[in-house]
């Protein structure tokens, strides 16, 4: 029952199911006693799991410490559930942006598997790679660097070169290369990651969405439209059958809406940045409030050519400053064919600048689950751009 959490919530993200499927294993495993107290840790993980991909990061803060309180006992009673517990609450607090507690979580998870794995094992790099990424978050990218280069040593040396670990390691050093606007050392990273899931996963499978994308923004960044356009529209192609709601999906129709915008047309930026918009729930705030904002902008610059539009414009504007807040730097944009229409919307629409380093992240409470479960590394079972996902048999959840 517990694991019908993970295969339905986590795998599918199938989420409303899988609360379902919660309350019905709840029900069973309290009538263990405390002998359930390990499979109640395991339930209560893989739930936080599914509110992480819901964009419910308090809600899933509350499971991973009830799971963390029944597990971090003296008598330690399943150690890999607990590092995978530990792994996975620093992921949300690294969401909830609570950056000094997430480090602490993240480093205590790293000690606790190289000792009970070996500091060369795989699962002790998954998880430095999960504190890589936590450091990266609050801009310390050589920090991260290094410690994603010394996870994907270990992997390399214990699983081999082209393992699907391997490939989510360099994913995550492409997208700082990229951040630093390093883009052939990006590019030449992500084409080597791709090529291995490629060759183990299949030309359609769904991890390679996320690879797709960072190369059509490269790409795009260094103005190649024609072939940043095919990138994006190769990796919507095998993420659209999820819906558009998915979180692989948004980023890729933002992309789309981007490049468009970049290479001077507005009007066809406009149809992929409206579907994305239409696709946000309506019940309750984004997930991603920086990539929600993102889009309104992107919409906003597209429509403002168009003076009957500017009203709309004007207002998906002032919807993005709301949603950023006033703490939120703001800088100009990058890579416009008509800078001077851009700043033009920039001062007459009201919204200051695009936002500065705002990380496409819709995907990362999502990415790539791999077993040691599930693993923010990526593996054959995932379900975006996350961190290593965690439940008692250590499943680490990891955005990619």
């Amino acid at each position: 029952m517990v694991e019908l959490i993970a295969c339905v919530g986590v795998y599918q993200t199938t989420t409303d199911e899988a609360v379902r499927w919660s309350e019905l294993a709840g029900a069973m495993v309290q009538r263990l006693g405390p002998e359930g107290h390990v499979l109640e840790a395991k339930r209560l993980g893989h739930t936080g799991i599914v509110r992480q991909i819901r964009g419910e990061f308090a809600a899933a803060r509350e499971l991973h410490e009830r799971a963390l309180a029944l597990l971090d006992r003296p008598e330690r009673p399943d150690p890999q559930a607990l590092i995978g517990t530990l792994s996975n609450l620093g992921n949300t607090l690294t969401e909830l942006g609570l950056h000094a507690e997430a480090e602490a979580t993240h480093r205590r998870a790293v000690a606790l598997a190289e000792e009970f794995f070996g500091p060369d094992h795989p699962q002790a790099a998954m998880l430095t790679g999960n504190l890589a990424a936590a450091l990266t978050d609050t801009g310390r990218d050589e920090e991260g660097a290094e410690l994603h280069a010394r996870a994907l040593a270990i992997k390399e040396r214990a699983l081999g070169p082209d393992h699907l670990s391997v490939a989510a390691s360099l994913r995550h050093i492409a997208r700082i290369r990229l951040r630093q606007g390093a883009l052939g050392e990006a590019q030449a990273i992500l084409r080597r990651a791709l090529a291995i899931r490629e060759r183990t996963l299949g030309p359609t499978h769904p991890e390679l969405a996320d690879l797709l994308h960072d190369l059509g923004e490269v790409a795009r960044r260094e103005r190649r439209f024609a072939a940043a356009q095919a990138l994006f529209r190769r990796a919507l192609a095998i993420a659209e059958p999820r819906g558009d709601g998915h979180p692989q999906v948004l980023p890729l129709l933002l992309g789309l809406g981007r490049t468009a915008l970049d290479a001077g047309d507005p009007m066809a930026a406009r149809e992929p940045l409206r579907r994305a918009l239409a696709a946000e729930p309506r019940d309750h705030a984004p997930a991603r409030p920086e990539v929600a904002a993102r889009l309104r902008l992107t919409l906003a610059e597209a429509l403002w050519p168009e003076p009957p539009a500017r009203a709309e414009a004007r207002a998906l504007a002032t919807e993005a400053r709301a949603l950023l807040g006033p703490s939120d730097g703001f800088a100009p944009c990058a890579a416009s064919s008509t800078p001077g229409s851009r700043d033009m919307f920039y001062e007459q629409a009201g919204a200051g600048a695009e936002p500065l380093n705002a990380p496409s992240r819709a995907s990362r409470a999502l990415s790539q689950h791999v077993r040691v479960g599930l693993s923010r590394d990526g593996g054959s079972r995932a379900a975006r751009s996350g961190r290593v996902v965690s439940d008692a048999s250590a499943h680490s959840h990891q955005p990619a």
